[in-house]
């Protein structure tokens, strides 16, 4: 999730706003995207604090190699409130996935193995 303030904060990202950035979030290769757009732009909407104007947006960033990546983009006034809002986003975005059965995905390294040992007595 991006959180962006208008006042006082730490990069300038849109028409005078500043950012506050946040990672990305990563969903299984499984997830329905359209599902995970809606859930984010949800959670935006859920909060008081996110402004209406400019809308918040989602972003399909990338097919990485071990996830989908989506970034929440939203709006507060006040660039104090942006780490509570984040949290309060987090706390509603883990419940919404949740329910929904949406898995975050986390890096995974599987190793294959060549010519592995054979239990003793083995042909």
């Amino acid at each position: 999730m991006t959180i962006l303030a208008k006042h006082t904060g730490y990069r300038q990202a849109y028409d005078g706003l500043l950012a506050h950035g946040v990672d990305p979030l990563n969903v299984r290769f499984d997830s329905d995207p359209d599902a995970v757009r809606e859930i984010l732009i949800a959670v935006a909407r859920a909060q008081d604090l996110v402004l209406k104007i400019p809308t918040p947006l989602v972003l399909f960033q990338e097919f990485a190699d071990w996830a989908l990546k989506f970034e929440l983009i939203c709006f507060v006034d006040e660039v104090e409130m942006a780490a509570k809002v984040k949290s309060e986003m987090n706390f509603d975005l883990h419940r919404r996935l949740k329910e929904a059965g949406v898995l975050v995905a986390y890096p995974q390294l599987e190793t294959q193995v060549r010519g592995a040992l054979r239990p003793e007595g083995a042909a």
